[in-house]
C-alpha cells in the first residue's frame, strides 16, 4: 500500500464522535459500549488531510461510518463530505440520519456527486416509541419523526437528479419485530 502497488478498492472512515460520549444512543446490540473512550478527537482539518492523503493514494472510494456512532454524530462529517465531492469520490454513509446539517444537505445537491454513491438508512422501527427503545433510548423524544423529517430532505436534495442511491434497512429484535412495526415502517418509506 505504501509503495501504491495495492491500492484498496474503498476505505471506511470513522470520523468519529463530537463531545465527551462517543454516542448519543445507546443501542444495546452495539460494540461502542466495549470501546475504550480517550475523548481525543483528531481536528477536522487532520481528517480532512488523511481524506485528501487516500484520495492521492489512488482510492476512489469511501464509507463514512462511525466509530460507534453514527457518522453524522461528527463536527467534521460536512467537511469531509465536501472533501469526497470536490475529489470526485465515491461516498457512502451507513447512518441513523438523526443530526442533518443544512450544509450536509446543500452538499447532497451538489452536481459532481458520482453516480455511484449512496446512502444506506438504518432505521430498525416504525414508531417513536419502538425507535426509542431499540437503540435504547429513556425518552420520549420523537426520534423516528425526526429521521422521517430528515430522510424527506435527503430525498429532496436528490431529486432533480437522481445523483446517489438511498436505501432503508430495518434491523429486526424482540422490540421492533411485531407486523403492525414493521408494516409502519415500510408504509412510511414508502411514501
Amino acid at each position: 500500500i505504501i509503495n501504491k502497488t495495492i491500492i484498496p478498492h474503498q476505505v471506511e472512515f470513522q470520523p468519529g464522535p463530537q463531545g465527551k460520549k462517543i454516542c448519543w444512543l445507546s443501542c444495546p446490540y452495539c460494540y461502542g459500549e466495549s470501546a475504550s473512550n480517550s475523548e481525543e478527537r483528531p481536528s477536522t482539518e487532520r481528517l480532512v488531510e488523511v481524506l485528501n492523503e487516500i484520495a492521492d493514494g489512488g482510492v476512489n472510494k469511501v464509507t463514512f461510518a462511525g466509530w460507534a456512532t453514527d457518522p453524522l454524530n461528527s463536527k467534521s462529517i460536512d467537511d469531509l463530505l465536501q472533501t469526497a465531492i470536490q475529489r470526485e469520490m465515491i461516498f457512502g454513509f451507513n447512518t441513523k440520519p438523526i443530526r442533518v446539517s443544512d450544509k450536509f444537505v446543500e452538499l447532497l445537491k451538489e452536481n459532481k456527486i458520482h453516480k455511484d454513491s449512496w446512502i444506506s438508512l438504518s432505521i430498525d422501527s416504525g414508531s417513536n416509541e419502538i425507535f426509542n427503545k431499540v437503540h435504547g433510548m429513556n425518552t420520549k423524544a420523537p426520534l423516528y419523526d425526526k429521521i422521517l423529517i430528515n430522510v424527506l430532505r435527503i430525498k429532496e436534495a436528490n431529486k432533480e437528479y437522481r445523483k446517489f442511491d438511498v436505501s432503508a434497512a430495518y434491523l429486526l429484535n424482540k422490540f421492533n419485530s411485531s407486523k403492525k412495526e414493521i408494516s409502519k415502517f415500510m408504509d412510511d418509506f414508502k411514501n
